[in-house]
C-alpha cells in the first residue's frame, strides 16, 4: 500500500528494481533456452499441487520455473535437462538467473504489510498457471498474455498487464500505464505505483445514500411505461365506433397474422425439446474430460435447523457419485444458535466417515454485517481459503465452492456435473454453475396458492428461453480463486446469490459468467400463506436494494459505462428484479384496462380483432399445455430421485383449474405487494445486525 516517504515507498523501489532484475534474466535466458527443448523436473512436490510460471522464450523451450510449495513465492532451485539428460551449463545460467531474479520480486512485494478492510490491494505475483489471489490482494486479478505469462491486474475496468514476450521486453496493456523509453524493459515508478492502486466493489452501505431516489424512479418508470397505454385508453373510449381502429386492424394480412401464430406455436415446442435433450440422462453420471480432479468443497449455511432437515442434506452429500474423492464439507453455522454444536456432533458420527474431511464454523457478527446467509458464507469461505491455500499450498482454481442451503437435497451426480461442466468450457475458472431452482421437496405441505407459486416460479427457471441465462438462487458453485477475486461475498446484502453473479459479472467487465447445468436440487418451500409473504417480502427488499448497490457501483468503482450497462440490463431484465417489478405493474394495468374496455364494447369489437384476440388465446392456451406436458414429465423421471411429498390427484385437479387465475393474483400478491411494502417501509431505513466484537472460527 501507498505510504507516502516511508516503509512503503522503499519497498516498491525494492519491487522496481526486482522486476528490472527479472527483465534482464530474460534477456539472458532467451537466446541460449531457444537453442533445444529443455524438460522440467520439479522438487518436493506433484504437479497436481505444483504451479508453473512460463516466461515467453522459456515456454517455447519448454523450461519452466517452479514456485515455492507455499503460494507465495520464495528462492526455490530449477532442474533443466535437455531431453538426453546431458546438461546445458548455458541453461542451468539463465534458469539460476530467474530463479534469482524471481525470487528478489518475492520478497520485495510479499513484505508488504497486509492489506486491512479499506486499505489499497497491494502487488502480488502470481503463477501462470494458478493465477492465485492472496488474502491481502483479494480484489486484484492475474491475467495471462499470449505466452503464459503471469501479469497483475487491478478490479475494475481498468487492467494493467506486465508480462515477458518474444521480441519485446515488456508488454502494458490496458490503463495509464507508462515504461521508461531510454532503458529496454524498465518499469517507471508510476508503473509499479498504478498496479498497486485499484478500487474495491463497494459494500451495501454505500448504497444506501441512493434509497431516498429509489421511489421517485419507481414513479418515473412507471408512468413512462403507464403513459402510452393510458392515452390508448382513453383513445379507445372516445374513438372506438371510428373507423380508424378498423383500417388499423385490416392494415395487417391474414398470412402474416397467422405466420407469426405459427412462429408462437412452434417455438413452444422447440424450447420445451430443448430442456428436454439438456436433462435427459442427468441422474446419470457425467462423462468427466482428464486431467487431476477438483477438490470439492461445499458449505451448507445453518441457523437453528432441525437435525432431520440437516440430515437428509448431509446424506445427500455423502451420496455423491462420479467424483475421484469425497467432498469437503463445512458446516456453517452461527454463534447465535445454541444449538449448533449437538448437531454437527450428530451429523459428524453419522456422516464424518462418508466424506473427506468435515469441518465446522462458527461465524460471530460483527460491525457493518447484517444478521443472514451472506455474512456466514463469506466467513466460511475465507476461513476454506486460509486453510486449503495459504496453509496447503492448494491451487484455488482447482478448488470448486459450492454454497447450499441446510435443506438442500443434492441430485447423487450433483457435483459431479459441476465438474464437468468445468472442465467442459475453455476457461471455467471464472465461472458460476448453476442447476435448475426446485422446492418440491415438501410440495404436498404448501396452500393452493403458495404451490400455485412455486410451481410456476421453479418451472420458468427449469424450462427458461434457451437466449437466456437465468440467476443461481441459493445454490450455485463457483472456484474458490474466483470466489477470492471477487472479494468473497459482501456482508451487508439481503440476495448474496443475485449479487455474487453481479460482481462476478463486474470482474469479467460485464460479460455473462453463469452455466447451467442439469443437476438439480430440491429445496423445501415455506408452506404458510404468511410466511411466503415475508419471504417473498426479504426477497423483493432485496431486489430494492441491489438497484441501489448498482448505482454505488457506477458513482464509487468509476466502472466504465459499457460495462457497467450490460450489468444493470442483466439486473432489470431478471425476473423479479425492482424494474422488472415495476414493468409487470405497468403490465397488469394495461391488460386490466385493455380487458375493461374489450368487456364494454364487445359487441362493438370488429370481427378483425376478434381473430386475432382469438389466435392470442389460442397461443395461451399452447403454452398452458405444454407447461403441465413438461411438469408431468419431470415429476415422473428426474424427480423420482427425491424424496418428494406428492399431493393428492384431487389436489392436482385443483392445481391444473385453478393455474391461471391464480397466477395472475399470485403476482400481486407476493410479487408487486412485497415489493412496494419493502419500498415504503423501508426506503430510508438502515439495516442492522447484532454487533459484537469477537472473532470467528473454523474447526476441523
Amino acid at each position: 500500500p501507498r505510504r507516502g516517504k516511508g516503509e512503503g515507498t522503499g519497498r516498491v523501489d525494492s519491487a522496481i528494481a526486482a522486476c528490472q532484475g527479472l527483465s534482464d534474466a530474460m534477456h539472458a535466458a532467451q537466446q541460449p533456452c531457444e537453442e533445444a527443448p529443455l524438460l522440467e523436473k520439479p522438487f518436493g512436490r506433484d504437479d497436481r499441487n505444483s504451479s508453473s510460471v512460463l516466461f515467453g522464450p522459456l515456454q517455447d523451450s519448454g523450461a519452466r520455473l517452479w514456485p515455492p510449495q507455499r503460494w507465495s513465492p520464495s528462492p526455490r532451485a530449477a532442474v533443466m535437462r535437455r531431453s538426453d539428460d546431458s546438461s546445458t551449463p548455458t541453461a542451468f545460467a539463465a534458469a539460476k538467473a530467474v530463479t534469482a531474479a524471481a525470487s528478489a520480486v518475492a520478497a520485495a512485494t510479499t513484505t508488504w504489510p497486509a492489506r486491512q478492510s479499506g486499505d489499497l490491494p497491494g502487488l502480488s505475483p502470481c503463477g501462470s498457471d494458478d493465477d492465485r489471489p492472496s488474502p491481502s490482494s483479494l480484489n486484484q486479478r492475474s491475467r495471462q498474455n499470449a505466452f503464459g505469462c503471469s501479469g497483475i491486474a487491478v478490479q475494475g475496468d481498468q487492467t494493467a498487464q506486465l508480462g515477458f514476450m518474444q521480441g519485446k521486453d515488456v508488454v502494458i496493456e490496458g490503463g495509464d500505464m507508462e515504461t521508461d523509453s531510454t532503458t529496454t524493459g524498465q518499469l517507471s515508478r508510476s508503473t509499479i505505483e498504478s498496479l498497486i492502486v485499484g478500487r474495491p466493489m463497494p459494500w451495501q452501505r454505500q448504497a444506501r445514500r441512493f434509497y431516498k431516489w429509489l421511489l421517485p424512479f419507481a414513479l418515473a418508470e412507471l408512468f413512462a411505461l403507464c403513459a402510452p397505454a393510458a392515452y390508448m385508453y382513453w383513445h379507445l373510449e372516445r374513438t372506438w365506433s371510428s373507423k380508424g381502429w378498423r383500417i388499423l386492424l385490416a392494415s395487417i394480412p391474414d398470412g402474416v397474422a397467422i405466420g407469426i401464430w405459427l412462429f408462437g406455436l412452434t417455438s413452444v415446442v422447440v424450447q420445451y425439446a430443448y430442456h428436454f435433450v439438456r436433462l435427459r440422462g442427468s441422474a446419470a453420471t457425467p462423462d468427466c474430460p482428464g486431467g487431476e480432479p477438483l477438490t470439492h468443497v461445499v458449505i451448507v449455511c445453518s441457523y437453528k435447523e432441525p437435525y432431520d432437515v440437516l440430515g437428509r442434506t448431509f446424506s445427500s452429500l455423502a451420496g455423491q457419485r462420479g467424483l475421484r474423492q469425497p467432498p469437503i464439507v463445512v458446516f456453517a453455522a452461527e454463534a447465535r444458535d445454541p444449538s449448533w454444536r449437538a448437531s454437527f456432533e450428530q451429523l459428524r458420527q453419522a456422516y464424518g466417515h462418508r466424506l473427506k474431511q468435515l469441518w465446522w464454523s462458527e461465524h460471530v457478527l460483527v460491525e457493518d454485517e447484517i444478521a443472514g446467509k451472506a455474512a456466514n458464507e463469506n466467513f466460511a469461505a475465507r476461513e476454506v481459503f486460509r486453510i486449503l491455500v495459504e496453509e496447503h499450498g492448494l491451487n484455488p482454481f482447482e478448488v470448486m465452492l459450492s454454497i447450499v442451503d441446510a435443506d438442500s437435497v443434492l441430485s447423487p451426480t450433483y457435483l459431479a456435473h459441476v465438474e464437468a461442466a468445468f472442465r467442459a468450457q475453455p476457461d471455467g475458472r471464472r465461472l458460476v454453475y448453476n442447476g435448475p431452482l426446485n422446492v418440491y421437496r415438501n410440495f404436498a405441505e404448501g396452500c393452493l396458492s403458495v404451490q400455485c407459486l412455486e410451481l410456476a416460479r421453479c418451472h420458468q427457471d427449469t424450462f427458461h428461453s434457451p437466449f437466456t441465462v437465468p440467476y443461481p438462487f441459493s445454490n450455485y458453485s463457483l472456484t474458490l480463486g474466483f470466489a477470492a477475486e471477487i472479494g468473497f461475498w459482501t456482508p451487508d446484502v439481503m440476495p448474496e446469490d443475485i449479487h455474487t453473479v453481479n460482481k462476478a459479472m463486474v470482474n469479467s467487465f460485464g460479460s455473462r459468467t453463469t452455466v447451467t447445468i442439469p443437476a438439480f436440487i430440491c429445496n423445501d418451500l415455506v408452506a404458510g400463506f404468511g410466511d411466503r409473504y415475508q419471504q417473498a417480502k426479504r426477497h423483493q427488499w432485496g431486489s430494492v436494494t441491489e438497484l441501489a448497490w448498482l448505482a454505488a457501483l457506477f458513482q464509487d468503482m468509476g466502472l466504465r459505462f459499457p460495462a457497467w450497462w450490460a450489468i444493470f440490463t442483466s439486473e432489470a431484465t431478471r425476473a423479479g428484479s425492482f424494474i422488472s417489478t415495476i414493468a409487470t405493474i405497468a403490465q397488469l394495468l394495461v391488460e386490466a384496462s385493455l380487458g375493461i374496455v374489450l368487456t364494454q364494447h364487445w359487441a362493438d369489437v370488429p370481427s378483425r380483432a376478434k381473430f386475432l384476440l382469438s389466435l392470442t388465446g389460442s397461443y395461451m392456451a399452447w403454452q398452458w399445455l405444454w407447461f403441465w406436458i413438461a411438469e408431468i414429465a419431470l415429476w415422473q423421471t428426474l424427480l423420482q430421485q427425491f424424496p418428494i411429498e406428492h399431493p393428492s390427484p384431487a389436489r392436482w385437479v385443483a392445481l391444473i383449474l385453478s393455474m391461471p387465475t391464480l397466477h395472475g393474483v399470485n403476482r400481486v400478491v407476493f410479487l408487486i405487494l412485497p415489493t412496494v411494502h419493502a419500498l415504503c417501509l423501508r426506503m430510508l431505513s438502515r439495516l442492522h445486525g447484532d454487533c459484537t466484537t469477537q472473532s470467528g472460527r473454523l474447526q476441523r
